[in-house]
């Protein structure tokens, strides 16, 4: 009996031991951790992993060293880990919770950094995730809408970038994305609804801007010129090539409807000179110079519009029209009968 007894005795020390040693591993990790003393904690922690590779609160336990580390990619992939072999969220939860952590905040930091990285793929899969442990979190849903921006998925975005903007109203983030979800599907009058005397930066003012050029008539537009300049040449500040050549391209339009022909082909020429190649510049670029009657010109500029565009049929009639001007007869003809052809084949 007491042979027994002294096995059972043994037995029960050295699973004791075993477990104030475990103990002490992660106690002493999280020390270093909080003086951030980050590679003598992951010496600590990799030297467990050899001994338990397959121990899902071990991979875990390195996910979150590496959190605090900042190695937020590695981090959320030790997380995966430490979930794959069986350990249960709330106990990931009550771990985190002790060095101030969720795991919310690692699947969201990894999403952040993909996103940065223009990987948004996977940045989806972390900040689906994030949503499944915090479905109500505003900016996760923007995150997920704007990656879906990015990758072309311009309904799904919307959807997702409603609901950020309807759980939290005042989230401008959420509401600027949405309004270029939208801008994109050309809902020309929600845009305006969420951005009517809201539009308080580049992008804001842009997409406002462009709005009203499609939802007014030339009457109203004239009437508006000089809101819409300034909407214009605010959004320039601070933007991307893209948006600037769209401002520029849009105020030499609203000068040559004022008739302003000087100022409307120095807004086109500034365009041009960002090397943002388009068809519709260089076809308006061409309408100018036919106002100011320099047919010549023109005709070069519908030129450039069709070699970026072989089927822009009012290219074609415009260029006709400068043939005819400089006496070119036959090449007139010829222009006017293939703008007719690509009328018809566009009906």
């Amino acid at each position: 009996m007491n042979k027994y007894f002294s096995i059972v005795i043994l037995i029960t020390l050295i699973v004791f031991s075993g477990c104030i040693s475990f103990s002490n591993y992660w106690n002493s990790t999280v020390k270093l951790i909080d003086q951030n003393q980050f590679s003598e904690a992951e010496q600590i922690i990799r030297g467990e992993l050899e001994k338990s590779p397959s121990d899902p609160l071990l991979h875990f336990r390195y996910g979150l060293l590496l959190f605090r580390k900042g190695s937020y990619i590695k981090s959320a992939i030790q997380v995966d880990s430490s979930f794959l072999l069986g350990l249960d969220l709330d106990k990931a939860q009550k771990e985190a919770e002790q060095i101030d952590l969720s795991v919310d905040m690692i699947y969201y930091q990894a999403g952040v950094v993909d996103i940065r990285a223009g990987d948004y793929q996977q940045a989806l899969e972390y900040l689906n995730k994030t949503s499944e442990i915090s479905p109500y979190n505003a900016v996760v849903f923007n995150l997920m809408g704007y990656a879906h921006l990015m990758t072309g998925n311009i309904t799904q975005a919307e959807s997702l970038l409603w609901v950020s903007y309807t759980t939290d109203s005042l989230y401008n983030d959420a509401r600027y994305n949405l309004c270029l979800a939208l801008f994109q599907q050309e809902k020309y009058t929600q845009v305006v609804n969420l951005l009517e005397g809201k539009a308080d930066n580049p992008l804001s003012n842009f997409l406002l801007a462009s709005s009203y050029l499609h939802l007014l008539d030339t009457v109203e537009i004239l009437n508006q010129i000089d809101m819409l300049e300034t909407m214009l040449t605010r959004a320039m500040e601070d933007s991307s090539a893209q948006i600037q050549y769209s401002c520029l391209y849009n105020l030499g339009m609203l000068e040559m409807l004022a008739g302003n022909y000087s100022e409307a082909e120095q807004m086109f020429h500034q365009a041009d000179l960002l090397g943002i190649a388009s068809p519709m510049l260089y076809y308006n670029y061409g309408v100018l110079k036919m106002k100011q009657g320099d047919y010549l010109a023109a005709k070069e500029y519908f030129t450039d519009a069709i070699t970026f565009n072989p089927y822009f049929a009012d290219a074609y009639t415009n260029r006709g029209i400068c043939e005819t001007n400089l006496g070119n007869s036959e090449n007139a003809r010829l222009d006017f009968i293939r703008g007719m052809e690509l009328r018809k084949e566009q009906e």
